[in-house]
């Protein structure tokens, strides 16, 4: 696929406003290809007072909101001060929303100076101290939130990120099958998981029930692209004591291939 990169400076006005552009340029991305898990997609519009200017409906009757925001000319106080009030505006008005997605015109820097904090460092801060609200306002509630940047505006990417989450988890139970692991997908995740592994009991014979219980393991998957360095994961979701391990998968668009990394 030739890769095709957007101009937002000069994005097309929509009713003389190029904040409303971009907002329209982000819904029809949307309706092109939207995620898997879609029933239907809302469109709030310029205006509304709920925090975001789509709402994606999904299968399981949860949702995920999509948060334009045109900043072209940094990303600072002021900007991180609005991305707060649109974020508390939508926790409020949509109790079912459990991903929060903020699209950005820009990639925000990640370079270091001495006395400063980067523009991508100032992001995460404002994510962990989100998530951490949004679960706060009410007990064990979460939601994900997550960055569209300029980077991932672009119309070169051949899977969206959700469908790349569903590619790295089924490539996941591929490798289990090949070590002949018993790879059991989670179907209502709510604490972190995405697979619980049973491992092969050596030497067992007779009876199914009379066997002794396998080993297992509680597992989560992080798949990436491979120009990403970054993983998030919760770790106040890990019980104590509890020995993990996050496989992470590294997806490349010129190979259509996922490689694995795992941490001990």
């Amino acid at each position: 696929m030739t890769s095709q990169t957007i101009n937002f400076r000069a994005i097309r006005p929509h009713g003389a406003d190029q904040r409303i552009g971009f907002e329209e340029l982000v819904r029809q991305l949307l309706i092109a290809n939207p995620p898997q898990s879609c029933v239907h997609l809302e469109h709030k519009g310029p205006g509304a007072d709920g925090g975001v200017e789509v709402l994606m409906h999904r299968s399981n009757g949860r949702v995920w909101g999509y948060q334009t925001k045109f900043f072209v000319d940094g990303f600072a106080a002021s900007q991180i001060s609005q991305l707060w009030d649109s974020f508390r505006s939508a926790l409020a008005s949509h109790p079912t929303l459990d991903r929060y997605i903020v699209v950005l015109p820009i990639n925000l820097a990640g370079g270091v100076r001495v006395g400063r904090v980067s523009q991508r460092q100032k992001w995460e801060n404002f994510v962990a101290e989100a998530e951490a609200e949004a679960e706060a306002v009410k007990a064990g509630r979460q939601v994900k939130i997550d960055l569209w940047d300029e980077k991932d505006s672009r119309l070169d990417r051949p899977i969206n990120s959700d469908e790349l989450g569903e590619k790295g988890e089924k490539r996941f139970a591929e490798l289990c099958a090949d070590a002949r692991l018993i790879a059991n997908a989670s179907t209502r995740d709510r604490a972190g998981w995405d697979y619980i592994v049973d491992f092969k009991v050596e030497g067992a014979t007779g009876r199914l029930d009379a066997r002794p219980a396998p080993a297992s393991a509680r597992v989560q998957v992080k798949t990436q692209w491979a120009d990403n360095s970054i993983i998030k994961l919760r770790l106040r979701t890990l019980p104590g004591r509890l020995e993990y391990r996050i496989v992470t998968g590294v997806y490349s668009e010129q190979s259509a291939t996922i490689t694995r990394r795992t941490t001990p």
